[in-house]
């Protein structure tokens, strides 16, 4: 952000190696928390759980990984991430980025529930590979913490508290039922605070030349392609075919700019080609173009790429 509080450039988070230091050790204190309070209180702790994705929620990836000669075996979550960290194209950087993108589109949504209100089999925290699992280590950011930390000094003062102190297993999986529902609203704000400022920029820019990046084809759609740029952190479609079935072709005035014009698509596994008059052109994934990013505005909606 400019003197003026104009947003003059978009930069990535490039976490330090400190921080996943940091992150390791929250891991193994939350872990050990869960352990003991679930061990105290069997019927009415607060954990998190992390329930396994659909059988087929992993086809999307394993399909986008077979396109660059890869096999990502998804039968268990230390399986998978023993794949991806092998899929690993040296000539293309961004390819492991996407393909573990894929992946975390595939997940399920993490939850706080009661102990007593779910079976032990159900406890599982898939994404972290761990049978216990609650947060306790950001009290001041997340009021699931701190009734983590009520139950932990409850538990390790047995004598100080009485079982009256503590919420029933039912107002406790209310709790948790109200939280899970702040939380999924708060991440929904945070992309849509995320995507205006992304949008406020390109709004405002005046270099013509920021505008244009290099995307990589991550995603096959009917009418086109998704285009992820790894300059800005964004993704956005691109439209081969438009509403009035005319699809996109070069404007033939010498220039690199295209146009609509009579042809059909043909999408096969892991390309999709245009087809015209003057000849075809296939986008295949993960292959990189230059593209023009633009806003496209509605009555409805605020602006998106």
């Amino acid at each position: 952000v400019g003197e003026k509080k104009t947003i003059e450039d978009l930069v990535l988070k490039n976490p330090l190696e400190v921080h996943e230091t940091v992150a390791e050790c929250m891991i193994f204190a939350n872990q050990w928390v869960a352990k003991k309070i679930e061990e105290t209180f069997p019927t009415h702790s607060l954990l998190r759980r992390h329930p396994p994705p659909r059988k087929d929620g992993f086809a999307e990836l394993r399909e986008c990984a077979r396109s660059k000669g890869f096999e990502i075996d998804t039968s268990s979550n230390k399986a998978l991430a023993k794949s991806l960290d092998g899929a690993i194209d040296s000539n293309d950087p961004h390819f492991n980025k996407l393909l573990r993108m894929l992946a975390t589109l595939a997940m399920s949504n993490a939850v706080y529930f009661s102990t007593g209100a779910a079976s032990e089999a159900d406890f599982y925290h898939y994404g972290l590979a761990l049978e216990r699992y609650t947060h306790f280590t950001s009290p001041i950011r997340r009021y699931a913490d701190l009734v983590v930390h009520r139950l932990l000094l409850a538990a390790v003062n047995p004598d100080r508290f009485s079982p009256s102190d503590l919420s029933s297993n039912a107002a406790l999986q209310d709790l948790c039922t109200h939280i899970n529902e702040r939380n999924k609203a708060s991440q929904h704000a945070q992309r849509a605070s995320v995507e205006m400022f992304q949008a406020l920029y390109f709004q405002d820019v005046e270099d013509d030349e920021k505008c244009v990046a290099e995307g990589v084809v991550f995603r096959l759609r009917e009418n086109g392609v998704v285009i992820f740029i790894p300059r800005y952190g964004i993704k956005g479609p691109v439209y081969l075919k438009n509403k009035d079935d005319l699809v996109i072709q070069p404007s033939g005035d010498g220039t690199d700019a295209v146009v609509y014009g009579p042809g059909s698509l043909l999408q096969r596994d892991h390309e999709i080609e245009v087809i015209t008059s003057i000849g075809g052109h296939k986008f295949r994934l993960f292959d990189h173009y230059m593209v023009r990013i633009r806003l496209q505005s509605s009555s409805a909606h605020a602006p998106s790429f």
